[in-house]
């Protein structure tokens, strides 16, 4: 698996490096007030995204035997579903600002509609190039549109274009990799369909998709409460740390979309999945838990230092919401296995636990601690990880977690005392928790080896 993400994993790190370097240029410009606008549209953009593929792109990736003329056909609901999308948002940003309660919002929709139309256009010939397993043209193709975004944003940033800058970029970024996705992988919609290969793909899309959407429902918490509760500039607080820390857990992503076609290929040999679980959570513990954790040691020094004090907050908020990314990333497989199983309403009950417990939590606490209520409800929200391991346990079989769980206290360890540290004490602790972690483990080693050479190639 990690060999043929080299290309993905190689490309998210340089994509790190360029990141962080146009992300100081830009919060050093754009406050936390305005970078909350530029979460409204993420969570506006991340919702309607999944609610308009429909499932189909991962239909595309999973199915074993396609029948010729599929993808078209694919591509032309694709369409329909993209435009009715984008066309709905478009005419509602203005009930969009009135439900926010804050004004400046339609501009923001409009391009936000706009970039929502491209990303579900580009979807199809992105699931046939990792149908196909092409994963280094993929990663450069999100490099090169990666270029694009920042060679936008700086300057409408620094000419006074704020968070509508930003989005303006993002457009340009996902047009690009869109256009790029279809000379890459030519793909023609086609104006005859076949009713029978229609309704099962939305049977099986519409049914796997359902379920990632109720699971969106948990990136409205921050955008729906903050502004409201604890006002924008906490929600510019936390779009901000939550983007910081989703750049430096590039590793995550990476399994996900390898897991997404390599679990399809043994979903019947339940063995080998539960091999594949034990293995992908030591893998994320390590270099996942591991980057945030060194970040979380040098952020307090750095942040402040890099993007001015009005960004003081993002230190001590970015532990907490880490450590729900982490243990995101732990369990990421669990839900990749069940649903390449099939088990689409086992993964469903996991999304409403997750959700409602971070919908309540927050509830409760953000009216109280504000933006700190919120980081709370991230760690109360855990809670449903047990419960997703029961329903694999269930339906795959025992899965050890030995490993993890003694590896994984030594990773919480630094990531939450990183803030409160001088750095270089910081940076001790967390080199005493990696030695202790590989002396504790064996089986750490050889996955510091694996990756070493598979980067190497």
């Amino acid at each position: 698996m990690l060999r043929g993400g080299r290309d993905l994993a190689v490309r998210e790190v340089v994509g790190i490096i360029l990141s962080l370097l146009a992300t100081i240029f830009i919060f050093r410009k754009v406050g936390p007030v305005a970078y909350g606008y530029v979460g409204v549209g993420l969570a506006l953009s991340g919702l309607l995204t999944g609610i308009g593929s429909l499932g189909l792109n991962v239909y595309l990736v999973r199915q074993g035997d396609l029948e010729e003329g599929a993808p078209s056909q694919l591509l032309t609901m694709t369409i329909v579903s993209a435009a009715l999308i984008s066309c709905t948002l478009w005419f509602s940003a203005p009930v969009v600002e009135l439900w926010a309660g804050k004004s400046g919002l339609t501009s923001l929709v409009h391009v936000v509609a706009v970039a929502i139309f491209f990303k579900i256009l580009g979807l199809v010939p992105t699931a046939l190039l990792e149908r196909e397993l092409k994963f280094g043209l993929a990663a450069a193709i999100d490099f090169g549109s990666l270029v694009i975004y920042y060679s936008v944003v700086l300057p409408l940033v620094y000419s006074g274009w704020s968070y509508l800058g930003i989005w303006v970029a993002n457009t340009a970024q996902v047009i690009a990799a869109t256009a790029a996705y279809f000379v890459a992988r030519p793909v023609r919609p086609s104006v005859r369909l076949q009713h029978a290969f229609v309704k099962g793909a939305l049977s099986y899309g519409v049914a796997y998709q359902g379920s990632v959407w109720v699971y969106s429902l948990r990136d409205l918490v921050a955008p729906f409460l903050l502004p409201r509760l604890a006002g924008m500039e906490a929600l510019g607080l936390v779009t901000a740390t939550t983007q910081l820390v989703q750049r430096m857990g590039f590793f995550k992503t990476v399994v996900w979309r390898l897991s997404i076609s390599g679990f399809a290929r043994i979903q019947h040999d339940t063995g080998s999945l539960a091999r594949g679980i034990t293995e992908g959570m030591l893998f994320q513990v390590l270099l996942l838990g591991g980057g945030l954790s060194l970040f979380s040691a040098l952020g307090s020094w750095a942040i402040p230092l890099a993007f001015t004090d009005k960004w003081g907050g993002v230190p001590t908020l970015f532990p907490f919401l880490a450590a729900a990314a982490l243990m995101n990333g732990v369990f990421t497989l669990h839900s990749s296995a069940l649903f390449a199983r099939g088990r689409v309403w086992a993964v469903t009950k996991y999304h409403i636990a997750i959700v409602l417990l971070l919908w309540v939590s927050s509830a409760l606490l953000i009216p109280v601690y504000g933006v700190w209520g919120y980081a709370a409800a991230e760690i109360v929200a855990m809670i449903s990880y047990v419960y997703l391991a029961y329903l694999t346990h269930q339906d795959i079989g025992s899965i050890s977690y030995g490993s993890v769980l003694l590896v994984l206290p030594l990773v919480m360890l630094p990531l939450f005392a990183g803030p409160w540290l001088p750095p270089v004490w910081a940076v001790v602790l967390w080199l005493a928790c990696a030695g202790l972690s590989f002396a504790l483990v064996p089986r750490a080693r050889t996955v510091l080896r694996e990756t070493v050479g598979v980067l190497h190639g």
